[in-house]
Formats: structure tokens, sequence, C-alpha cells
């Protein structure tokens, strides 16, 4: 049966290959150029073959880039190799063989070693070394489904007992009984069903066939039953601590060998280890997810040293009053483009986090739902779950639970509880929509529907808030709107949006250098952008111009263009950080008649500069704004235009630049983080 693969492999050089290695006449092939200045040592696991790993091979960029070069042997006794003659197929063979194979291929210590399932034994302990037995020289480790606990005492710790007692027979029977036993079609395809997970008819068609051709490529009985007794009565944590070189743990949620609370357990026992976990497959990631393993795989190759940091020392025995924290940051809302509200708000407070629950010995993982999304986060351990917007939301606590964390963060609400065994916090950033009732526009009809049922009472607000253990809002206005409400009956604590801080050696401005103002965010209704494209008809003839820094569709370009004297406004349709931040090191001012907000970003984005804020005189605006911001009447294009040229006086314009330096400087990511991590550590330990 064709590979689903096999366009991969098209045109990649591959070539069979023989060695003498520890006496054993070993096959292996190698994938790519040998001049490639990298090598991936590749070790297939138990009753496997090298084509197991082809289809990892088969993804990883470097072997197409001519940056990677992949050597994959089958293990003694396994495929093409001879057994080992005069010694058991055990831990320590393996390891010795391996050692001498790399040995033989000159690969030096710069390869790098990856294992799976039992392959990720003996990678271990071929690394860790032993007393009579040198440690094979490598730069690095990367384990695939790594063995972290004893398969007889995993989550089928009576399936393996069962699976002895079969191999014992298979070996102890006479010859035409036990070999064909060992053979079996039959039993081979209930092995392969178990260990499947992926609902792909063809794909599974695929994985069986791949078991019914390599799974009896064994050299005797004697040597399957004495390597599946090495398999399942060791594990990787028995050599973890011996290994210094960073480490690789690419481990899957739905894992029957080993538990994926094991595996968080055997990353501790690293010096520098990190862990990846593959949501919706099993024991075969090589088979159903082989993308999504390399893409891990290359991330962690071409890092450089420097970014590998010491497992925390802390002390994981300490009492519970202060023992560390298994953290789960739901990081699923963190836009993989520009920025909106909430995908800022998680990724500043997470950064800023990592350093902080670090220095307290926290452990902190990261919840994505797409792997872009780690470009703007902090490197973590991380794990890939459902969009929040799957109609699998609600159960999403029942995958979480797995991964058995204290406690949980969602930058959101609406995170699902259904089942779930952990603390949680939930955050609640505004009540916008209650009074303002109009879907965003990216919304499905279905969704814009019941978004309005939603906000036409009070009471799912309640249920969604009382569902978790502590509550997170972003300002002092939401909080108390959110008490006068009695919106909840748990603890309430306000976590302050913030703004990255100034580039270095900004210096002071006395005054602006343009007659700019900058406008950033949506243009929903509630944002009331046409007063302030209004206001441009008398502001446009002293030369100032309306920045509108946001995506904006083609109905809203016209509308507001409409409203103002034509050149008087500038769409930059979304701009970049970059963009933004030049715009406003120039401007007069950054502006918003917004008639509600949960707390105004761009107040802050525009004062951490320098740049005073002209906006509307709302409660959160004063908040945020402090006695540094200019306000005027939203529903007046003519106050908007009076608040513009008073600010703009040089003597005003000097003060209210200062004075919004020392304003912005109450809001950091720093402080917002220490208070949501010691309300996490309350929650988790009250």
């Amino acid at each position: 049966m064709p590979s689903p693969y096999a366009d991969r492999l098209d045109g990649l050089q591959i070539e069979a290959r023989r060695v003498t290695a520890g006496e054993v006449d070993t096959a292996y092939w190698v994938y790519g150029d040998d001049d490639a200045p990298q090598t991936l040592l590749m070790v297939h696991g138990f009753r496997g073959e090298h084509h197991g790993l082809e289809p990892i091979a088969a993804h990883l960029d470097g072997l197409r880039d001519g940056s990677l070069r992949v050597v994959a042997p089958d293990l003694p006794g396994f495929g093409a190799s001879a057994p080992f003659r005069g010694r058991e197929h055990s831990v320590p063979s393996y390891a010795k063989w391996l050692v001498a194979f790399s040995g033989a291929l000159g690969l030096g210590p710069g390869v790098v070693v990856l294992g799976h399932s039992f392959g990720s034994i003996v990678s271990a302990a071929a690394l860790a070394g032993a007393p009579g037995r040198p440690a094979l020289p490598a730069a690095r480790l990367i384990l695939v489904n790594p063995i972290a606990a004893p398969a007889l005492k995993g989550p089928r710790g009576v399936f393996s007992r069962l699976a002895v007692l079969y191999y014992w027979a298979g070996a102890a029977l006479p010859e035409v009984l036990g070999e064909p036993a060992l053979k079996s079609r039959f039993v081979t395809r209930v092995i392969s069903e178990a260990m499947a997970k992926t609902r792909s008819k063809p794909l599974r068609s695929w994985i069986h066939d791949q078991h019914d051709v390599y799974f009896s490529r064994f050299a005797d009985r004697q040597v399957v039953l004495e390597a599946f007794k090495a398999s399942v009565s060791t594990d990787v944590s028995t050599y973890a601590s011996g290994i210094a070189q960073p480490t690789l743990l690419v481990a899957a949620d739905r894992d029957d060998v080993t538990a994926l609370p094991a595996q968080y357990a055997l990353q501790q026992k690293f010096a520098r280890a990190e862990l990846d976990v593959i949501h919706g497959v099993g024991h075969l990631i090589h088979y159903e997810k082989p993308r999504e393993a390399a893409l891990a795989i290359g991330d962690f190759l071409a890092r450089g040293e420097a970014s590998f940091t010491p497992a925390s020392g802390a002390d994981l025995g300490a009492g519970a009053a202060d023992r560390p924290l298994d953290i789960l940051l739901d990081c699923r809302y963190v836009r993989t483009g520009q920025h909106d509200g909430i995908s800022r708000f998680t990724a500043g407070l997470v950064t800023a986090l990592a350093p902080l629950a670090a220095a307290r010995g926290h452990r902190l993982r990261l919840l994505v739902s797409d792997r872009r999304q780690l470009s703007k986060l902090p490197r973590l351990p991380f794990v890939v779950g459902t969009d929040p917007t799957s109609p699998f939301e609600p159960l999403v606590a029942t995958r979480i639970n797995r991964l058995a964390p204290d406690i949980v963060w969602s930058p959101m609400q609406t995170m699902g509880t259904f089942g779930r065994g952990y603390r949680l916090v939930l955050t609640l950033h505004d009540l916008i929509y209650y009074t303002n009732r109009t879907p965003p526009p990216e919304f499905n009809p279905v969704i814009r529907m019941l978004w309005r049922a939603y906000h036409l009472a009070w009471w799912p607000q309640r249920l969604l808030l009382n569902r978790a253990d502590a509550v997170v809002t972003v300002s002092s206005t939401t909080a108390a709107a959110i008490a006068e409400h009695r919106l909840t009956a748990r603890p309430v604590s306000v976590v302050a949006n913030a703004a990255d801080p100034a580039p270095s050696g900004l210096v002071a401005r006395t005054a602006p250098a343009t007659r700019d103002l900058v406008y950033m965010g949506s243009f929903m209704p509630y944002k009331n952008v046409a007063t302030l494209a209004s206001a441009m008809q008398s502001l446009a003839a002293d030369g100032y111009r309306l920045h509108l820094m946001s995506r904006v569709s083609p109905a809203q370009r016209a509308s507001l263009s409409a409203l103002a004297p034509a050149g008087s406004l500038v769409f930059h349709d979304g701009a970049s950080d970059d963009e933004y931040q030049a715009v406003l090191l120039g401007a007069t001012a950054v502006v918003s008649a917004s008639l509600n907000e949960g707390f105004g970003i761009p107040l802050v984005e525009g004062m951490v500069l320098g740049t005073p804020a002209v906006v509307s005189d709302i409660p959160i605006f004063r908040e945020i704004g402090g006695e540094a911001a200019m306000y005027f009447e939203p529903s007046s294009p003519a106050s908007v235009a009076a608040a513009v040229r008073r600010v703009s006086a040089p003597d005003e314009w000097a003060a209210r630049s200062a004075a919004s330096l020392a304003q912005a400087a109450r809001f950091s990511w720093d402080a917002s983080a220490g208070v949501l991590l010691d309300l996490l550590e309350r929650t988790a330990r009250g």
C-alpha cells in the first residue's frame, strides 16, 4: 500500500548501507547528503525497523534544504540487521551497540540522537552511559513517544502482562507453533487497532499494512522475547538524570503506553528538557502526526545552545502551603497575525509571568490551538489543543485533566469546565456588549445570533463566571460594574492591561513632530470613530491628519471618508507594531471617542512614548488617563476639535507629554503579572 507521505520522500537522496558495529552486521539507511552539516540518528521502537520513522524524516525541512542528514539503522535482531550473538537483547546490549554504531560511522559529538518508544530507552541509556560502558557523545537528544514509566505499571499494565505471557509462550512453544503465533496477522491487527487513534480510514488501513509488513521482520523468537522483556521492564527515567544534553520530549495526550502525567514527571528528571505534547494521537506519533513531530524537531534543531535553560531546582517535596505549582496558561486567543486587545493582553502577561514564575519554582505550560501562536509567546513547554471557538470547547476540561495542572488561567470567561479537576481563574474584560449588542463582524451568523441572545440578560454571564474559583478583570471600572450587577460570588482581582515598554534611549519631547492624530481600535459602532472623522472638518484646515491604524472594510472606509475632507484620513489597514510606534512617536495625540471600554490599551501605548491622549470623557478613560489625558464630549465633533487644539498649545503639550510618561508608568506587564501570579498561588493553595 503506498505511503500517504510518499510524495514527501520523492526526490530525496536515500541509500541503503551496511556496517559492522559492536560485532553486529548492521543495516542502515541514509537520507540526504553526506555533506550536510548536521546528522540526526534515528532509533526505532520494538518490533519495528527504520521504515517506521520515515514519515517523520519525510517532513523534516532540513532534508530538503541540505542542512540535515538522517541516519536510520535497523536495531540488531530486527529488520535487515543481524541479531546479537552470545549476549541478550537487553537495554545495555542495545546501548553499547548504538555507541559502537555511531563510532563506526564517525558521527562524532555533534550528532543528534532520536529514539521512538523502545528506541527512546535505548537512546537514553546510550547517552547516559554506565560503569564499563562509555556514553554516546551527542549534542542533543530527542525522544518521541518516550517510555516514561515501566509499561507494566502504565495505563495498560494488565495488557502488558498478558503480552509478556504471549511472547513467553511464543518462545517456549515448539517452533512450528511458536513462530506462527508471534507472526500472527490476527494478533498484529489487534495490536494495531488498539494503538491507532486516527479516525481516517485510509490512514488506519495504511498503519495496519505497515504493521503487517514490518512487525514480523525479526531474526528469531528469542530475540523478540528478550527485547520485549527489556522494553517493559525499564524506562527512560532510569537514565534521565545522567543526561546533560538538551532534550526534547515529544509526547501524545492519548498514549496508552505512558500516561501524560508520567511524561511531565520525566521532564523534571532531565537537566535540560522540554516537552511538546501532540493532541489527538497515541503511541503512533510517527505514523499519525509526523508533520507535527517534525515541526517540533525542526524548531529544536534550529535553536542555539543558549536557548536551553536548566530545569528548576525547586523542592518538589515542599509542603502544600508553598510547594511549586503546575500552572497552565490558556494562550489560544493569541492572534497569529496582528494582535487584538485580548491577544496582546495574553502575550504581554505570559511573557512577564515566565521569569516571575520560574523564580518562585513554578512550572508554566502554554495551551495553544495553533503552533504559529508560539512566535508571540515566551519559550515554554506547550500543548496544542482545540480552537476555543470549536463546538468541543465545553469539553476542553476533560482534555486538560490529562495534563494534571494545579491551576489554569484563561484570558476569557468562556473556557469549558465540564468535568474539570483543577482550580480555574477566568477573565472578564468588559461589559460593553450589554449596552452595545452588535457582535464583531467576523463572527458567523449562528454565533452572531447567540451573541445577541447571550447579552440580553445577566444570568448567562453569572453562570460562566461562577464556574471559576476566581475572576480577573482589567480595570477597577469593570470590577465595579461586575459588583454592581452581582455577576459573580467569586473573588474579583484587577490585573491591569499595559503596553510594551518604550524603546531604550527614548528622549522626552517638548513638542510634537507632526499634527498627526492616531486612532488604534476596531470600527464597531460603540467605538464612535465617526465623531473623530467628523471633527476633521474643522481640524484639517489647520494641518491635522487622522491616522486609522486598524484593518478596515471597504464599506467602513467609504463611510468615514465621506465625513472628512479629502486627504485628512490616513488608512493604514492593519499597521505593524513598528509602523504603529513610529506614527505615535511623531504624533500630536492618540485619540479615541469610544463610548465604552474595558480598559483602553491605546491610551497607554501612546502615553508610554510621551504622546498625550485626547479621549472621550468616560469613567474608564479617567481611570487610565488620569490628569495626563485631555477629555472631550464624545457626541460632539466640535468638542473633539477643541480638545485637540488645547493640547496642541506648546506649553500644554509639553506638560501633558511629561505627565503621560508618569501616568503610563502605573501600568506594566511586570506589575500585572505579579498580581496574577499572587492570585494563582492563593487560588491553587486556598
